[in-house]
């Protein structure tokens, strides 16, 4: 997953029910098993983390108008 103008796959499709549709089946359909740092503390999936900090991504329609200006 990348970045187009500021805007993530989530935000240029956010009225694609079958774009959505299409992201979950496919995390339905995966195995992300958890990983072992060093220390073998237990971590979420890098996928599952990735897919986090996408989906939480602030894009152009939620940003503080105001930072825009800057």
């Amino acid at each position: 997953m990348c970045v187009f103008n500021h805007h993530t796959a989530f935000s240029l499709f956010a009225h694609s029910v079958k774009f959505h549709e299409q992201v979950l089946t496919q995390l339905n359909e995966g195995e992300f098993p958890p990983e072992e740092q060093e220390d073998e503390t237990e971590l979420e999936n890098n996928i599952l983390r990735r897919l986090y900090r996408i989906l939480v991504l602030p894009t152009p329609d939620i940003l503080d108008p105001e930072a825009n200006d800057q």
